[in-house]
């Protein structure tokens, strides 16, 4: 009986150190990823996106990225979806930008782990909204809304920019 008891002690004990290095392991990627994002360097990079009809498209031979880094921001992403205006909205194609973003704001939830940048860039023809939503390791989801376009969102992983680095946005 009492090494049913010890062996019973001893699983706890396992399974309080595996509980207790699984949450320490989780605080230290959002610690990691939250200094990512206040570095002001780093690139989304998208893996997928979803028109706002449901569509779900790969991308893993179309480059779709948000690099943040010392000059302000590029924008590369493609764009599948409809326009809205029915004036002969002259615009099109993929979301290009490079320049500083307007209205950049980061928000921190430290109790979920999660993070929140917004920002608007303007366009030739239109003006686009972005909410970059980061988990604790580093994924992210971009929606983008505009005045002349459906939205669409993409789906990938953050990481370090090759560039040196800046703040943006500040």
């Amino acid at each position: 009986m009492k090494m049913l008891i010890c062996l019973g002690l001893f699983i706890l004990c396992g399974q309080t150190t595996d509980a207790q290095t699984k949450m320490e392991r989780k605080s230290e990627e959002y610690r990691e990823t939250r200094e990512l994002i206040d570095s002001g360097n780093f690139t989304f990079e998208a893996r997928t996106l979803r028109s706002s009809a449901g569509t779900g498209v790969s991308l893993a031979t179309n480059d779709g990225h948000i690099r943040f880094g010392t000059d302000g921001v590029d924008i590369h992403l493609p764009y599948f979806g409809e326009g809205r205006l029915s004036t002969g909205y002259p615009g099109g194609g993929p979301i290009r930008f490079v320049g500083s973003p307007e209205r950049y704001k980061v928000q921190y939830n430290d109790t979920k782990r999660r993070i929140r940048v917004k920002f608007s860039v303007p366009g030739k023809f239109e003006r686009h909204y972005f909410t970059l939503r980061v988990n604790r390791s580093g994924f992210a989801d971009v929606v983008v809304r505009s005045m002349s376009r459906t939205s669409i969102s993409f789906y990938g992983k953050i990481k370090a920019s090759r560039t040196s680095s800046t703040r943006v946005g500040r």
